[in-house]
């Protein structure tokens, strides 16, 4: 009798999970459909700029098509960085393009990688008594910094006591021009030549003084923290997808190969 007991208070409770399952696999899934992801990100040629009234570039064409392809409405828009950035407070809020540090890993929900990334000091030609060999001999320098990015961040961390914080990049190169600042960190030649390009900059001015090994990391699609499970899973089933049959190589081509 005990064993007909249990085997009939399993039947039962199996029935109930045949029942039960789909309803939940069906919640799980209408939680990631009714999402509209906001899209945030900076001004950053040729990754991210904008074309007209509306956001453009080669990175920005990426997070388009993947998400297309996992089905997500969103909307993207552009702010300075450290707006961009203080929006990952909220749920369902998707940022591009940024550095993924030891620092930010448990922060934020990862989706994939944009571009592998070197950061460097660059310097003006013209300066060359600007010749940090290390990190220590960097802090002696006034340095120009994006507030609330990956290399600001990182300087704080290393304690640099001369850092010239800025909202926008252009004011950096600004002021490196005018030698209110001595170093200004940026990623490498391939990005700077861009913006140099886009703010009438002649990029043969500059020089790398330093690179910075600690945050030479890759650039990201990352979620905010309090975004749901299952509209995570969506995105990054997504770009997994455009990743196996060749679309992010097409589409971020001319930047990888360029970066070469």
């Amino acid at each position: 009798m005990h064993f007909l007991q249990k085997n009939r208070d399993y039947l039962k409770w199996n029935k109930w999970f045949c029942l039960l399952f789909p309803i939940v696999l069906a919640g799980y899934s209408e939680i990631a459909n009714a999402a509209k992801i906001k899209v945030v990100t900076e001004n950053s040629p040729p990754l991210q700029e904008m074309e007209g009234d509306r956001v453009g570039g080669v990175a920005t064409k990426l997070v388009e098509a993947v998400l297309k392809k996992s089905g997500m409405s969103y909307e993207i828009k552009m702010y300075p960085w450290a707006r961009a950035f203080s929006m990952l407070q909220e749920p369902n809020v998707l940022i591009y393009s940024m550095a993924r540090t030891k620092t930010r890993e448990s922060q934020f929900k990862w989706v994939g990688e944009l571009l592998p990334v070197r950061y460097y000091l660059f310097r003006l030609k013209s300066r060359p008594e600007i010749a940090p060999k290390t990190i220590e001999e960097a802090k002696r320098y006034r340095i120009g910094v994006l507030r609330q990015d990956i290399v600001h961040q990182y300087l704080k961390r290393e304690e640099f006591p001369l850092l010239d914080e800025v909202a926008k990049i252009e004011l950096n190169f600004a002021k490196l021009f005018n030698n209110r600042v001595e170093l200004v960190p940026y990623s490498d030649r391939l990005i700077i030549n861009f913006d140099c390009i886009n703010l009438n900059i002649d990029c043969e001015k500059l020089e790398p003084a330093l690179l910075l090994e600690d945050i030479s990391f890759g650039l990201y699609l990352a979620f905010s923290k309090k975004t749901d499970d299952a509209v995570v899973k969506k995105v990054r089933d997504a770009y997994d997808a455009l990743k196996a049959d060749g679309t992010y190589e097409r589409i971020m081509s001319s930047v990888i190969n360029q970066g070469k």
